[in-house]
C-alpha cells in the first residue's frame, strides 16, 4: 500500500486529533522508523509494506513460536487475538470492535480459539487476507483508531507525556516512546510509557527527557529478548538518539533516512 493511501485525510485526522500533529510528512517519518525495525525497510515508499511484500494492514499469521500465547498476529503493529493464552487480553479485540461498530464485518467471532485451534486461526487469517473495498478501508481506519483510544499505544504515550508536564510533545518524542512501547509494551517493568513517567518526573525539558530515556532504552532493548540480538536492539534505539542529537524534533523522511541504514542481523 502506498503511504499516501494509508495516511489519508481520515487517518491523519485520527492521529492528529490525538496528538495535535496532522502533518503527513512527520507521520510518515514516524512510521518509517517503525518499518526499519519491524521489517528492515529503509524506503519511505515501502513504509506500509511487510517482509513478504504484502500490506502490513492485512498481514495475518499464527507464528509457530508464540501462537499458543498470542493466537493470530495481524495488522499495523502486530495486534494479537490473545495475550498470555487469554483471548480476552488480545489487543486485536478493540480493533475488531471498532470495525464492527463502523459498519464493517464482524471478525471478532473468529478470534476466541485462535490460540488453541489452528483451523480457527486459519479462518481468521483468510478473512483478513480477503478484505477489500470499503471493508478494507474500515479495517485500516480501525487499526489507527485503536491506537488512540484508552489503552492504545499512542493514547498511552500522550498520557505519559502529560504526566511529566509535557502537554505537546514533538513528533520525535511521540515516535520515541511509541516505538519503545511497540517493542516492550507500554506498562510492566520495561514498559515504554511506564518508564517515561519514571524517568521524566521533574525533568521538564523534552530534550533532556529524551536523552535520559534513550540511554535507558538502549540498555533494555539491547540486553533482553525484545529484539533478536543486542545489535538490533542498540541500533533501533540509536536511531532516535541520533535524531535527538541532531535536533530533528519535527522529523522528516530525509532525517530518518540518515539514521536508518544500519545492518539488521
Amino acid at each position: 500500500m502506498k503511504p499516501e493511501a494509508a495516511l489519508n485525510e481520515k487517518t491523519l485526522k485520527i492521529l492528529g486529533d490525538a496528538t495535535g500533529i496532522y502533518d503527513y510528512e512527520q507521520w510518515l517519518a514516524c512510521w518509517l522508523l517503525v518499518s526499519k525495525s519491524e521489517h528492515d525497510n529503509e524506503d519511505p515508499a515501502k513504509t506500509f509494506i511487510g517482509h513478504g511484500g504484502e500490506s502490513v494492514f492485512q498481514y495475518a499469521d499464527f507464528l509457530p513460536y508464540d501462537w499458543k500465547e498470542r493466537g493470530v498476529t495481524t495488522g499495523l503493529v502486530g495486534f494479537t487475538t490473545s495475550n498470555c493464552g487469554k483471548s480476552e487480553w488480545g489487543d486485536l479485540q478493540p480493533v475488531l470492535n471498532i470495525l464492527k461498530e463502523s459498519g464493517g464485518p464482524d471478525l471478532g467471532k473468529y478470534t476466541k480459539n485462535c490460540h488453541k485451534d489452528k483451523d480457527d486461526a486459519k479462518k481468521l487469517c483468510k478473512k483478513i487476507h480477503g478484505l477489500s473495498g470499503k471493508d478494507l478501508d474500515l479495517f485500516i481506519e480501525a487499526q489507527f483508531k485503536a491506537l488512540v483510544v484508552k489503552g492504545g499505544y499512542i493514547h498511552e504515550t500522550m498520557h505519559g507525556f502529560k504526566k511529566i508536564g509535557i502537554e505537546k510533545p514533538s513528533m520525535l518524542a511521540i515516535a520515541t516512546v511509541f516505538d519503545a512501547s511497540l517493542n516492550q509494551g507500554h506498562d510492566g517493568k520495561d514498559g515504554g510509557v511506564k518508564n517515561l513517567i519514571k524517568l521524566g518526573e521533574g525533568v521538564g525539558n523534552e530534550n533532556d527527557v529524551l536523552k535520559k530515556y534513550n540511554a535507558w532504552r538502549r540498555d533494555v532493548a539491547g540486553g533482553s529478548n525484545y529484539n533478536s540480538c543486542k545489535h538490533n536492539g542498540h541500533s533501533r534505539s540509536d536511531m532516535f538518539e541520533d535524531l535527538r542529537k541532531d535536533g530533528k524534533f519535527d522529523i522528516t523522511c530525509a532525517d530518518v533516512c540518515k539514521v536508518n541504514s544500519w545492518k539488521m542481523k
